[in-house]
Parts: C-alpha cells; structure tokens; sequence
C-alpha cells in the first residue's frame, strides 16, 4: 500500500513537472522577440540594397519543429508576408549601429532588417541569444560590429582606414579537452582562440571550474616534473599563464579555494620557455613566507573564517606582486588589486566587530598590560596591529570606524610598550602607528566619550537615520581632553631618541597634536571673545552657546593650558636654562650635543606661538625668548642658527606688545645684531636672512596708516639707530635698508620735535593724547624707573630729559573700540617666512626681494587695565597681566 501511494504520487508529480515545462517552453516561445518591431526589410541585389517593403517583424519558434524563424508582415496588410526567415545552421548575425541586424541565409542571400527604434533592435538580437543559448538552433552566432571612433568636443567621428570592432555576443564555444600529457599543445591553442572574446572567455572558465581542471593540471605537472618533460612543462606554464590573462574573477576565486591550487599555480609558473634552462624559485619563497604566527587564539569555530582571510590576503599579494608581475597586464593587475581591497575591507570588518572576531582586540591590548607577558610576544602584536593599521589606511570609508575601535580597546597601552622598548624598529612601528592615526583623525588619540549619540538639529535626519547613526557613530564619539599622555611619550621620544628618522616622526606627529585644526569641530572661543559677544546681542548669542555646547566636545582651552603646565617645561628646560646665568653653561653642551633637536625645537616653538596664545605666558615667564636669542651667540651648525633666527622673527612679527616690552627690555635685539656683525660681510642665507628682517622692521616703521599698530616696529627701529647707527650706515652700503632706516629716524625725530611744541599745554593736563596723529618717540620710550629697573641696553641713558611715557598708551582704548564692535580677536600670522630666499641669495639684492615679499603683522587686540614695567624676569603684577589676556 505504501509503495503504491509512492508510485502515485511520483507518477503525479512527474505529469505536474511535465506540465510546467511545457508551459515554460510556450513561455520562452510566446514571450522573446513577440513584441511586434516595426522594421524596414532590405535585399542585397550586386552593390545595391533593395527595399522590399516595411512591416512588423516578430521572433517565433514552430511549434511543431521547434525551428526559430525572423517573420515580417506587411504593415498596411497582415496576411502579407515580406520575410520569413529560419535561424539555422552556421548563419551569423551582425548587429551594426545599434538599429541594424544583417546576415546571409543558407541559399547564399544577403538580408538586413532597419529597425524603427533601438529597442526593437535589442529585442530581436535577444531572440536569437535565447534561441543560441537554449540549443535550438546552437550553430548560429551573433556578433557586434561597431566602428572605431573618436570623441572631439563631444562629438564622435569615425576614423577612417581602420577595421571596426567586432565582439561575439554569442556563438558556438569550442572547449578545451580535460588535461593529458599529450594534448597541452591543443589546449593551449583553444585557449589563444578565445582570447578576443568575452563571451567565450567566460564560457571556457565557467567549463574549466564545472570540471575541475586545476586539479588535473596539478596532476599532470606532477608526473611531467618527475619524467623532466620540460617541453610540456613549459606548455603547461603558458597554458595558466593565459588562463590568466582572461581576467575572469571566478577562476582566481577558483585558484584561492583551495591551498593546493595555490602552490599547483606557483610550481607551475616557474617554468618558461623565455629561460629553457632555469626555473624559478616560487615554492621556495611561499614556503618561507607562509610562516604564520599566532598572537591571539580564536575559538574553533572562528579560527577556520579568520584564517582563510588572512590566507587569502598573503596569496593574492604574493601571486601580485612576485609570481605575477612580470607577465600580467594592466587589467588583470586591476582586478587582482580589487579583490585585495575588498579582501582588506573583510579583515578590518572582522577586525573590528566583537561579535565576529571573539573581542579579538581587547585580548591583543590584554598583552601589554600584562607583565607576565613575554617581550616577544608583545612585539608580534605590535608588528600584527602595524600590518593592519596600513591596510586600514588605504580604506577612506573604514578608517574612523576601525582607529576608533583601536582607541577604544586600548591602543595607547601597545604605544607605550613600544615608545619604551629596545628594539629600535619597534620604536619605529609605534611612531608610525601614531602618526597615521593623528593624520586620520587627531581626536582619535583622546580620551574615548560617552556611548550616547551625537546631538543633531531639530530637523536633520528621521528617526530611522537617526536609529542607523547612533549604530554607526555611537561607538567612536570621542572627546579631546587635557590627558597628556601621548603627548608626553612623544616628547620624551624626540628627546631622547637617537635615531634621526624618529625624531622626525615625532617632531611631527607633535605639531598635529599642537596644530590649530584640532579644534576645528569647536567653538570654543578665548575669554576676550566670550566677553565680547556676551555684550553682543546676548540673548542670541546664549542660544547659539547652549547649541554649540550640546554638539561640541572638544575643550582647546584645557588642552592647551595642560600641555604648558605639564608638557612645554619639559620640552624647552633647555631654552629656559640658557637665558638663565647659573645653568646656562649646562644647556650649552646639551644644545652642542643634539643640535637636530633643537632645530626642531626651534621650529616649534616657532609654531607654537602662531597658533594659540596659551603659549604668551609660558614663553615670557620662563625666559625663551632669551634662550632662543642667546643661541645665535653660541658656537653651532649654521643651520640651529638659521632655525633660531626663524622662531624670533616669528616672534617679533606677531606684534604681540608684551613681547616687545620683554624684548627690548632684555637687549634681545642685542644678539640679533652681534650675528648680523658677524655674517654681515658674507654672501650667504645668514646674511640674507638678516637683512630681510631688517627690512621687514623698516617697512612697518614706514607705515603711515597703521601708526598706533606698529609702535612695536617703531620702538625696534629707534633701538637700532641708537645702537647700532654706525654699522647700518657703513657695514651695509651694499644695501640700502640701513641707510633708510637712519634716515626714516631722522625724518620722525624731526617731526616728534614740532608736534611737541605745538601739543604741549594738552601733556601738561593729560598723560596720554588720544587725538594725535603724529608719530612721537617720547611716545614708544619705555618707562624707566631708575630706582628699580635694571637697564640692558648700551645707550639707554640717552634723551633722559624727556618725559617719558608708557610704550603702549592708547591699546586699552583700541581695543575698547573693538569690543564696541564686536570685532573678533585677529589670528597671527607667520608668512614671514624666508621661503624667498636661498642659499644663493645675493645679501646685495635684498631689496628686491623684500619689495616682493612684504610683510605686515596683524594687530594684537589684547586688553590691558594698566602698563607695567618689564623686568628681565616677569614680575608678579605681569603675570597677573597674562592671565587677563591669556586662556586660563
């Protein structure tokens, strides 16, 4: 009984499979190429094609022989046949520009079918694809026929003398036989036929997967490699070498399923026939560098996925870029780097996604806060995360996803293991790590935020793409913060490291740390900015605030103010011991001693003081201007010079008034010109830098329209000429920059004459004149107390007849102004640079280039409630100066 309920029921379900066979073959009949195309029919009579009339042409398949045919019927009447014609034998059909198909019947006519539209083309030409394809009739062929052409303003011209593009669209394939050892010579040449076509291309690796030949290649390389058959050897490598050259994906995922594929192409390959009587080493090499060590153990079941990728990424490098290189094309190299790249994309997908990689990066970082732990085994993990943290850097798209996920797990634990270790290519690797990661995103080496979603706007996003957001950006917010920990690692390394490269990477990875752009996601503004616009339409302002509050997390405030408090003493001890007597002699013979450091440094602190003003007070209280200053005096490379030389033009250029004050307080201009005296005669940068700075002190001395601004440069020019006038107007002939300088004293010492006679009565009641326009050097004296201030400069005592008043009266109302305003706080500037200038720069020409690369400073807009008086070190009430002006 139970059989017979079998039996019935397959007995059914064979007439049901039957049924829906039939109908699927009416399908195929009914559906392809019966969609009536109006066409034009042509015959081709000697040299001429005959119109033999239009109608509307349709694909069918007779029913009762299965035989495809092209029918046109007459357009005005049906039952008028124009064309019936069977798709049969060998017959190839061409499709040419786009509306045409063309073709010669089995009795020898020439036929074309002009279509009205390009979709009627298309259609037609699918019919006799599934008609090829489905073996109706499987000896036809199409073919695509288009001209060469090219594109000029647009338009495309046909190039004439040239044969067009023919392109098999389908067609019989001839597949090669199953590998023996005495057919190679036909394979190889069936594969070389179907080189120049896609469609057969693709039908040979489709056949070539379907019956496993890579195994029987294997096979046979084996038994011809054992009998020395060098010739067929050598058949054999041409034979992948072309399997190759088809470029198809499938067969190089083929090759990378299955390890012995892998080796069985590599062995192969190292036979040629362009070196008969040598082979290649491939095995060799892979075998070396098949050596895999494991860092971190995965579960069982996980082990199998995560190795094959990382498998899979070594065998596609090493096919790339050693088995493969010599021989492949563009192309082929094109799809093998793609499938590395999205190979790269799984691994750092696995990498990072906990669930998938059994927290494969919390057990790496485990290791280093381990101390049980071996040193090699920590080094293995910071060449592995190296190695991946590369890859990742070629991913834009995956990047921030992936270093945040680093941070987060504890990255910086692994940084200092290899900040600290003896091995200096270790050392290497983590200075890398870091700078990669900063050059990604400098928030990235923070402190890792909260887990809640980034605040947006009322209107930004729906709450699906908000949901898919907090998915994806949740995990990676991340906070700046005044954490000074790797910032005091890579202080330490460019300290203390020998190796000229990492100071290097240090030194830079340093001035992003430091660089304005890490604030750029912040609106956290200086306290003179908060105190302007909270008196500039405040209630709005205090809207804009709560925002800027809620979507922002970065704190520059704090972060810079750390690293002056905990980092810069440090960094510049050296600078800071040399403008002082009783420990100057120490810092010379470590300055001596790494000059390349405090290049660097130089250059530092040279962008230091562009970029943020927390730095005002650390220079002027722990005497680096002096330091810097005094560097010139010493016995060094002139290039530590040239570095010093950059930072106090950088310093004097941004026309910041405390500066000046200590500047001139302290002689500083003194050791400028004691190296102007010395360089002065010779053609070289040294010289040229000098005079630059010279000139860039005159120009803004010169400057009419900005008078109040450039009291500073005024006050430098007066100190020179009082000086040092004899050497600017007789050591410098060559040039006229000292000559001019003299002179431009001369002319507003004149001036500062008259405008005293004639403003008298108003400075007998007033100490300051807040309605002058005319310069006056009684104006830019500093004030001197002779019962307290200690005098530096050598003609100091000149003109004490004059009354003397404060060398920046007149700021605070300025600024006053400003606020009124609502003017904001200018950024410094230091272009400048002596980027015009080169070695071969003649000191004579100066002039010139000092027209083309003039320079103004910005103003310096900060708040002062009274003068003070700058000793050689900062006294109490300046300090308490700063801390008005400065962030706290």
């Amino acid at each position: 009984m139970e059989n017979y309920i079998m039996a019935s029921m397959t007995t059914e379900t064979t007439h049901e499979t039957n049924k829906e066979d039939a109908i699927e073959n009416d399908s195929i009949k009914i559906s392809v190429g019966r969609t009536p195309r109006r066409v034009k029919v042509y015959l081709l009579q000697g040299e001429d094609w005959i119109d033999s009339g239009t109608g509307y042409c349709i694909g069918e398949i007779e029913k009762e022989t299965d035989k495809p045919y092209f029918i046109v019927r007459n357009e005005l009447d049906s039952e008028d046949i124009i064309l019936k014609s069977f798709l049969e034998g060998t017959i190839q059909y061409q499709r040419q520009q786009e509306t045409l198909i063309v073709w010669t019947d089995l009795s020898g006519k020439d036929l074309a079918l002009s279509f009205q539209e390009t979709e009627g083309c298309a259609d037609l030409c699918e019919f006799i694809i599934k008609v090829q394809q489905e073996q109706y009739s499987p000896e036809i062929s199409l073919y695509y026929v288009m001209p060469r052409t090219s594109v000029i303003d647009g338009d495309s011209f046909s190039q004439n003398g040239l044969s067009d593009i023919t392109e098999l669209i389908t067609g019989p394939v001839k597949y090669p036989e199953l590998p023996e050892t005495h057919n190679l010579e036909g394979i190889l040449d069936n594969l070389c036929q179907g080189l120049n076509s896609q469609f057969i291309k693709s039908c040979i690796i489709n056949h070539i997967i379907e019956h496993s030949f890579l195994s029987k290649f294997n096979q046979v390389f084996a038994e011809l490699e054992k009998a020395e058959d060098l010739e067929n050897l050598h058949l054999l490598s041409e034979i992948i070498k072309t399997l190759i050259l088809y470029n198809e994906v499938a067969l190089f995922e083929e090759i990378l399923a299955v390890d012995d594929n892998v080796y069985g192409i590599v062995a192969m390959l190292e036979y040629s026939q362009e070196f008969p009587n040598s082979k290649a080493c491939y095995r060799d090499i892979l075998k070396k560098k098949m050596n895999f060590k494991t860092v971190i153990d995965l579960p069982d079941e996980q082990k199998q996925t995560s190795f094959s990728l990382f498998k899979r990424d070594f065998y596609l490098s090493f096919l790339k870029d050693v088995v493969l290189a010599r021989f492949i094309d563009d192309q082929t190299m094109g799809t093998i780097s793609s499938l590395i790249y999205f190979n790269h994309i799984d691994i750092i997908n696995f990498l990072k996604d906990p669930s998938s990689s059994a927290n494969l990066l919390q057990k790496l970082f485990r290791i280093f806060d381990d101390d049980n732990e071996s040193k090699e085994r920590k080094r293995d993990g910071v060449k592995l995360l190296h190695q991946y943290i590369i890859i990742a850097k070629s991913l834009q798209s995956y990047q921030i996803e992936f270093f945040s996920a680093l941070v987060k797990n504890g990255l910086f634990s692994m940084i200092r293991f290899a900040f600290s270790d003896d091995d200096s290519s270790i050392r290497v690797l983590g200075t890398e790590l870091v700078v990669i990661i900063i050059e990604q995103d400098i928030t990235l080496v923070n402190t890792i935020d909260n887990e809640e979603p980034p605040i947006e706007p009322n209107n930004a996003i729906s709450t699906v793409d908000k949901e898919e957001r907090q998915k994806s950006v949740s995990s990676i917010r991340l906070k700046l913060s005044d954490d000074m920990t790797l910032i005091k690692l890579l202080t330490k390394l460019l300290i203390h490291e020998k190796s000229f490269g990492l100071k290097i990477q240090a030194f830079e990875a340093l001035r992003i740390l430091l660089g304005s752009n890490i604030a750029s996601s912040s609106h956290v503004t200086n306290d003179n900015d908060s105190e302007i616009k909270q008196n500039f339409n405040s209630s709005r302002n205090q809207q804009v605030a709560d925002n800027t509050e809620n979507v922002n997390d970065i704190s520059t405030c704090n972060y810079f103010n750390a690293f002056y408090a905990q980092v810069a003493p440090e960094l510049f001890r050296s600078f800071k011991d040399l403008s002082d007597t009783n420990s100057c002699s120490q810092a010379e013979v470590k300055i001596k001693k790494d000059q390349i450091l405090y290049e660097k440094l130089c250059d530092l602190i040279s962008f230091c003081v562009g970029e943020h003003s927390a730095s005002k007070p650390f220079i002027l209280e722990n005497g680096i201007i002096m330091g810097i200053a005094k560097i010139l005096e010493l016995e060094v490379k002139p290039i530590l010079k040239l570095s010093a030389l950059r930072c106090l033009k950088c310093i004097l250029f941004l026309n910041y008034d405390l500066y000046a004050e200590y500047i001139l307080e302290n002689d500083i201009l003194k050791y400028f010109m004691k190296y102007f005296i010395e360089v002065s005669q010779d053609n070289n940068l040294a010289n040229s830098s000098c005079l630059q700075l010279l000139e860039m002190i005159l120009r803004n001395c010169e400057d009419a329209f900005m008078y109040r601004e450039r009291q500073s440069f005024q006050a430098y020019g007066k100190y020179l000429v009082e000086n040092y006038r004899g050497f600017l107007e007789n050591e410098i002939n060559y040039v006229k920059t000292g000559k001019a300088l003299v002179q431009w004293f001369e002319e507003n010492k004149t001036k500062s004459s008259s405008a005293m006679d004639s403003d008298s009565d108003m400075r007998d009641t007033t100490n300051v004149s807040e309605n002058k326009d005319m310069f006056s050097f009684n104006d830019i004296s500093l004030e001197k107390d002779s019962s307290k201030a200690e005098t530096s400069s050598p003609k100091a005592a000149t003109s004490e007849g004059n009354s003397r008043t404060n060398l920046f009266e007149g700021i605070e109302k300025t600024f006053s102004s400003s606020n009124t305003n609502g003017e904001k706080r200018h950024r410094e500037d230091d272009d400048y640079s002596e980027g015009n200038l080169s070695e071969d720069t003649d000191p004579r020409n100066v002039d010139k280039v000092a027209d083309e690369a003039s320079i103004e400073p910005n103003s310096s807009n900060e708040t002062f409630s009274e003068s003070h008086r700058l000793r050689k070190r900062i006294s109490t009430s300046l300090r308490k100066r700063l801390a008005k002006v400065c962030h706290k």
